[in-house]
């Protein structure tokens, strides 16, 4: 799933085969991968370290740990925290994804909003490797960057959260430990909860409750590309805004150029819109913020959605 040298990959399957045996080295691993040894909380099943496990805790512990919020991409994703970014079909919604992850790797702003340093994961679903390949490509030269950057990917890996959540778990928290990814974009929702109801909470909130689990567990933020329904509302479930930090409306006609982002719920910030323009050269793609004004029309359906939205949460 992860381009690793043989080494490493030999090393890290003994270390982890030592770690399914005898649970005994954490530390190591910790090491090996540059890493705090909390990240391996509940990584391999123990009944003891469950029973053993605290979980009413004295309320004095806030005041020992800093609660700053910690954003990723400056006022639109903090880490360790999951979100929604949901547009019409021919949106540019993975090229978007793209660009975010590709920024977040090099430490550069992203339309004008600053970003910190972190590798990305991008899980995808949708695509396949050899459309992701070509748009990642596309997406490093268009940053005018090097090729060996903090980016890595998954496709096609069929990861399911509702038929085979706990084996998904696991592998995803293996491909973020081994790469130290602390944001982590997956397209989209409706593939990693396959043969589930979307429009159904019994669906739905399992899903989001175990993106939760990993967020807070591996401190990483998650990213889910979603759809439109055919009312230009986020397609679903009510519990699915309930369930995020943050839900951001993406609006580009097919064909065009222009993109609007719009947060429709940002549970620990100011609402935020932003405008930018796509650029595609012969062999690449960039995004450049801009202030372009969009019509009455859509100032409208996006109205609607927020009302919508507040209604569901």
């Amino acid at each position: 799933m992860i381009n690793m040298g043989i080494a490493d990959a030999q090393r890290l399957d003994q270390v982890f085969t030592n770690l399914n045996t005898s649970g005994s080295c954490v530390t190591e691993v910790a090491t090996i991968l540059d890493i705090s040894p909390d990240y391996f909380v509940g990584l391999f099943n123990s009944e003891k370290e469950d029973s053993e496990k605290t979980i009413v805790k004295p309320a004095s512990l806030a005041f020992t740990n800093d609660q700053k919020i910690e954003y990723i991409i400056e006022s639109f994703i903090q880490k360790a925290s999951v979100n929604v970014w949901f547009g019409q079909y021919g949106s540019k919604k993975t090229f978007i994804a793209l660009s975010a992850c590709i920024n977040v790797a090099l430490g550069k702003d992203w339309l004008g909003l600053k970003t910190k340093r972190y590798p990305a994961l991008f899980i995808d679903e949708e695509s396949g490797e050899r459309r992701l390949q070509k748009r990642i490509k596309e997406g490093i030269i268009g940053e005018k960057a090097e090729k060996e950057i903090p980016l890595y990917y998954t496709s096609f890996e069929q990861f399911n959260f509702l038929k085979n959540q706990e084996e998904s778990i696991q592998k995803i928290r293996y491909c973020i430990l081994t790469t130290g990814a602390k944001l982590c974009f997956i397209d989209a929702f409706s593939d990693i909860m396959a043969t589930g109801d979307e429009n159904s909470v019994k669906d739905t909130q399992p899903v989001f409750m175990a993106l939760r689990r990993l967020a807070e567990d591996l401190d990483c933020a998650f990213v889910i590309i979603h759809h439109k329904n055919k009312q230009k509302d986020f397609r679903g479930s009510t519990a699915i805004p309930g369930a995020v930090d943050s839900m951001v409306e993406i609006s580009s006609k097919d064909g065009c150029s222009k993109i609007q982002f719009k947060t429709i719920k940002n549970r620990d910030g100011e609402p935020l819109k932003m405008n930018a323009t796509i650029h595609w050269t012969e062999n690449s793609f960039y995004l450049l913020k801009d202030a372009i004004e969009y019509s009455d029309e859509e100032k409208h359906i996006s109205k609607q959605l927020r009302i919508s939205v507040k209604s569901h949460s």
